[in-house]
């Protein structure tokens, strides 16, 4: 029975090491995922960078990076160097998908293995890309007394464009990007930062002489940006301004051909806060020898922010014209500025064949067509005489 137990023992001793280390190995731990930048733009290269620990040793940290769509896959290896636990790809990830792909973002996650065959993964992180900021931007008052302070603030989001140039994805926010805060008529700028849900509070000061004012905000981050406008009104008390913006003054076709009917179409404002009454506009063509066309209008009212849109058409001739709109020529309205109230474009007009001279020249062509039947008929017909 002695004997018997010991060779019991002895096979238990012997197979003790098999059984203890499997149960005594542990599986690799990853903790501390990170990428960089954390929404890239098109061909920009993305770090991905872990920690990861192993009391067994690892033979291989790699991260498998994804594009969405088409769910094309590339796995790179990550690096520790310095032997600190801290795993990167240094700048080797690129984007899956060429500039001018669908994929508008990726998922990816990290893969370690250790000496022993254990391995472990962590989560799947997603990862958007970007090629603009959508600013979403307010003024704490559209209308300041001058000198006054006004605080600018909202949100910005990345956008990413497919390939007709709509923006598909905008859910990350643009997260501790640069605010530039700008009045475009006098260049006075203001600075801050969004947060890390994309929000951001800029406070700046309305200009000190009374007007209409431009207010710019921009949200950049590294070579993704964008910006919105917003119009402030630095007045003591309510007052109208028209306004004629050069992109809102059409001239259509430009260049014409002579002979065409040419529309000259605007579209009028009102940027300040009162209604500004009657007023009249005048659209003139001119040139080389004077007006060509003198049009008039005149309009009963128009509210603040609304728009009013006129044309006028004239047949055209040929040279080279400008085309001006003025509104209130009179100075009947009281405005905040007199300055925006008129706009120039140039309009060539070119040469082209008329009407009568294309007919004469497709009479000539028929005319000739037909001599020429004639002449081969009535040569056929004496190759055939007696």
């Amino acid at each position: 029975m002695r004997t018997r137990g010991a060779i019991v023992v002895l096979v238990l001793l012997a197979f003790l090491p098999l059984v203890s280390r499997p149960a005594m190995a542990t599986d690799p731990v990853v903790t501390n995922v990170t990428w960089s930048p954390w929404v890239p733009a098109r061909t920009e290269n993305v770090t991905i960078e872990a920690d990861v620990s192993d009391p067994d040793g690892l033979t291989l940290v790699s991260a498998a990076y994804c594009s969405l769509p088409p769910f094309t896959c590339i796995l790179y290896d990550l690096q520790d160097p310095d032997g600190d636990g801290h795993w990167t790809t240094g700048s080797r990830v690129r984007l899956v998908s060429p500039p001018d792909d669908r994929a508008y973002g990726a998922y990816f996650n990290v893969t370690a293995i250790d000496t022993l065959g254990f391995f472990s993964a962590s989560p799947k992180y997603y990862v958007q890309y970007a090629d603009a900021v959508d600013v979403r931007a307010g003024l704490s008052s559209g209308s300041a007394p001058p000198g006054d302070a006004v605080t600018v603030s909202g949100t910005a989001v990345y956008g990413y464009s497919n390939k007709t140039g709509y923006h598909v994805n905008e859910s990350a926010p643009a997260r501790y990007s640069a605010v530039l805060v700008r009045i475009v008529e006098t260049g006075g700028t203001w600075t801050g930062t969004s947060d890390g849900a994309g929000a951001f509070s800029v406070g700046i000061t309305a200009p000190a002489q009374t007007g209409s004012y431009t207010v710019n905000v921009t949200v950049s981050n590294r070579t993704i940006a964008g910006s919105q406008e917003e119009n402030l009104i630095a007045a003591t008390e309510p007052m109208a301004d028209l306004l004629i913006a050069l992109e809102r003054l059409e001239v259509s076709p430009n260049p014409a051909t002579e002979g065409q009917t040419v529309t000259v179409s605007v579209n009028l404002q009102n940027v300040g806060n009162a209604a500004a009454g009657a007023f009249d506009v005048w659209v003139v063509i001119t040139g080389p020898g004077g007006e060509v066309l003198n049009r008039s209008f005149i309009v009963d009212n128009l509210y603040p922010q609304y728009g009013y849109p006129l044309s006028a058409t004239w047949t055209a001739v040929q040279g080279e014209w400008t085309v001006r709109v003025f509104v209130d020529s009179n100075h009947e309205v009281t405005e905040l500025s007199e300055a925006n109230n008129n706009a120039t474009v140039a309009l060539t007009v070119e040469s082209g064949l008329s009407i009568m001279l294309i007919a004469g020249v497709t009479i000539l062509l028929v005319g000739v067509a037909v001599a020429a039947a004639l002449v081969y008929r009535w040569r056929k017909g004496r190759s055939r005489g007696p």
